[in-house]
């Protein structure tokens, strides 16, 4: 019998990256009866004798959760079942099917009111509203460590070198954010609703500064204190949506599709509003004695289904710093590309570090702003970002990714807000995470809810230390 690990491998995720959930019930077609089929590709599905010996397959829908289906006895009798797809394949998969309106890849043809009501019953059976709101607060992201904690930091960390990976170093617990990384994933799609505002503008040049608008909008979110979270197990899954409104949901899916390298899968669908994402990321530290950052490869691919467009995102890197000596502080650094091949369109966007806008000051000898730099947060999470048709600069931007950034068309000198996050965030669509007793036993809040219980309670004995990959 195969460990669970390795079932994980052709869960639900493995489905959405071929496409099966689609295509599974779709049309009618040929099957071998010999092969073990899945639930999701057609073990239960009916079986019609053909002129060939084969048998075809006509499914027929009864509700939003369970299909009509003949298989052949040993005689190849034709025998009549109902078949009831699980709870949590539904779920899963109604990315794909509650804005094409089909079900399960058939033609629904259901009254539209009574799809959208198949919707509602579908999120308030198996979805909770997530209560916690907290977003953090613009500036830098600083916490206060005891002594007697950067003292156990800084003798677990003299097991490292300046500039090796943190892959096996054992870290403690205090340090955790209770949630998994594939939860914090998530946090990039609470404005999912401007990525469907985008797919209705015209020109292209404007749609493309509404993605950028989106994706800038993903990061102004900070955990309280400074806090890492859990490295997904292989096999690991984590579902959430977000409701735009009561007929249209966003859903999300992630797997840790590897664990060395430990890489993250996910998969984002709302095709009633226009657009699917899809991507993966590896994740991997580096230390460098008294600071240390987390870099993410990969990248993300946005698909604008009316539009026949792919916009290529990739991700900044934390950067942490104050690990034994000073106050422990966080910052985003790094420079971001967001490019659509379609349109020509794309964006270089610089995340700048205060310590290297130190080393700009002092290399321009702009030494009468050196002491207002060093005294106050002003240059806290600055970005600076220019977008491109081919070589020619169309558009700058400036400003904070936790606060303002402006945009200013090259062209026209017309200078506008991109987004202003005090604005933004009472505008966050509700998010709402799988019910506890529909999660499988690999899911996210599930699989980590004694270390989440322990690491709230503050219980160090009930939880163990982690080693971060």
């Amino acid at each position: 019998m195969k460990d669970k690990s390795e079932r994980r491998r052709s869960s639900i995720f493995s489905l959405l990256r071929k496409n099966k959930l689609t295509r599974q019930f779709s049309e009618p077609g040929i099957f071998n009866l010999n092969r073990k089929y899945s639930v999701d590709s057609a073990i239960l599905s009916d079986f019609t004798k053909t002129e060939n010996g084969g048998y075809k397959m006509c499914l027929h829908q009864v509700d939003s959760s369970s299909v009509q289906v003949l298989v052949p006895d040993e005689a190849n009798q034709v025998v009549e079942l109902i078949v009831h797809r699980p709870t949590a394949e539904l779920a899963g998969a109604a990315s794909d099917s509650d804005s094409d309106g089909s079900r399960n890849g058939m033609p629904d043809r259901r009254p539209v009111q009574l799809k959208k009501q198949a919707i509602i019953t579908d999120i308030e059976k198996n979805y909770v509203l997530d209560t916690n709101v907290d977003i953090g607060v613009a500036g830098e992201l600083v916490e206060e460590v005891a002594e007697e904690n950067k003292s156990l930091l800084w003798f677990l960390l003299k097991q490292v070198r300046p500039g090796m990976d943190l892959s096996k170093v054992v870290l403690p617990t205090f340090i955790l954010e209770p949630r998994s990384f594939l939860d914090k994933l998530s946090d990039n799609y609470y404005h999912a609703d401007i990525l469907a505002e985008a797919q209705q503008v015209e020109d292209p040049y404007q749609r493309f500064v509404a993605v950028l608008r989106w994706y800038l909008s993903g990061l102004y979110r900070k955990p309280k204190g400074l806090k890492k979270p859990y490295n997904p197990v292989l096999g690991e899954t984590f579902r959430c949506c977000w409701r735009h409104s009561p007929e249209s949901y966003t859903y999300y899916i992630a797997e840790q599709v590897s664990h060395h390298p430990p890489v993250s899968a996910f998969y984002v669908a709302n095709r009633k509003e226009g657009f699917v994402i899809e991507g993966s990321l590896l994740a991997r530290s580096k230390f460098y004695g008294n600071s240390t950052s987390a870099i993410l490869e990969g990248c993300a691919r946005i698909h604008l289904l009316n539009w026949g467009e792919t916009y290529v995102t990739t991700a900044p890197y934390a950067h942490c710093k104050g690990i034994v000596i000073g106050t422990l502080s966080m910052e985003l650094g790094g420079k971001v590309h967001v490019t659509c091949a379609e349109t020509g369109y794309h964006a270089d966007v610089e995340f700048k570090l205060r310590v290297s806008i130190l080393w700009y000051k002092l290399v321009n000898n702009q030494t009468d702003h050196l002491m207002s730099f060093l005294g106050g947060a002003d240059q806290t999470n600055a970005i600076q970002g220019r977008i491109k048709r081919g070589k020619e600069t169309v558009a700058v931007l400036e400003g904070y990714w936790d606060g303002k950034i402006d945009i200013k068309d090259k062209r026209s000198g017309e200078e506008s807000n991109l987004f202003d996050v005090s604005l933004l965030k009472e505008q966050r669509l509700p998010r709402f995470l799988m019910n506890m007793d529909k999660q499988t036993d690999f899911e996210s809040a599930k699989l980590w809810i004694k270390v989440s219980e322990a690491i709230m309670n503050e219980d160090q004995v009930g939880t163990p230390m982690f080693i971060i990959v």
